[in-house]
């Protein structure tokens, strides 16, 4: 886990002097996943750290010169999108998979002081659980948000099976209960991944990996 990876990482004495947020201008719209990642990206680097993130956008390539720059405009101008982290600090660039273009990311974060992210002063400094930090918590809530709409199709099928069966409608009730079982496989799978991540998170905390010899974090979400 990239939590654990950074944490080892800031208690052999390397700090992260940047961290690259990739996203692609060629989207037509910025996705729920991407959106979540984003914000998980944050709370692993904290408020405070912004001004070591750079939003670089890719696949310019890929997509109308025009219609990219409003997009570009359209992520730096909302709320929901870019904004927030961009008035912390954060800048937006553009990549255009050229070494030059690649440098002048680097350039631009290389000077920059190294800096404590949130997810390490959690972990290390204050030694928290990795559920307790405010990285940890967004993941969370997330997956809470995942199973909230499996509970409200549940109760509904739940409902019509009740109404089924009131009406003595057979085909009706054993369709409805084939839904219901999915539904049910689908929501245990969710909670079968939650605790395989709790135990990977575990194992992690007792087997620290090598850090790496460099100081750059790109964060590929």
């Amino acid at each position: 886990m990239i939590a654990l990876f950074l944490s080892h990482m800031y208690e052999e004495g390397r700090l992260i002097t940047g961290v690259i947020f990739l996203y692609r201008i060629s989207d037509v719209r910025i996705s729920d996943a991407t959106r979540r990642n984003f914000r998980l990206c944050q709370k692993l680097c904290g408020d405070t750290n912004m001004e070591n993130v750079v939003i670089a956008t890719n696949m310019w390539g890929q997509v109308d010169p025009d219609v990219g720059a409003a997009r570009e405009l359209e992520l730096a101008a909302k709320d929901t999108f870019f904004r927030p982290a961009l008035l912390q600090g954060a800048q937006l660039v553009r990549h255009h998979y050229t070494l030059g273009s690649a440098r002048n990311i680097l350039q631009s974060l290389i000077d920059k002081p190294p800096a404590t992210l949130q997810i390490q002063r959690e972990l290390v400094l204050e030694r928290k659980d990795i559920t307790e930090t405010v990285a940890g918590q967004e993941l969370n809530q997330e997956q809470r948000e995942l199973v909230q709409p499996h509970r409200a199709q549940l109760a509904e099928i739940q409902r019509q099976m009740e109404i089924a069966l009131a009406q003595k409608d057979a085909q009706s009730k054993l369709e409805l209960e084939k839904l219901r079982d999915e539904l049910l496989d689908e929501m245990r799978k969710s909670e079968r991944e939650g605790v395989k991540d709790r135990q990977v998170a575990s194992r992690a905390e007792a087997t620290p990996p090598p850090p790496p010899p460099s100081m750059w974090l790109a964060v590929l979400l």
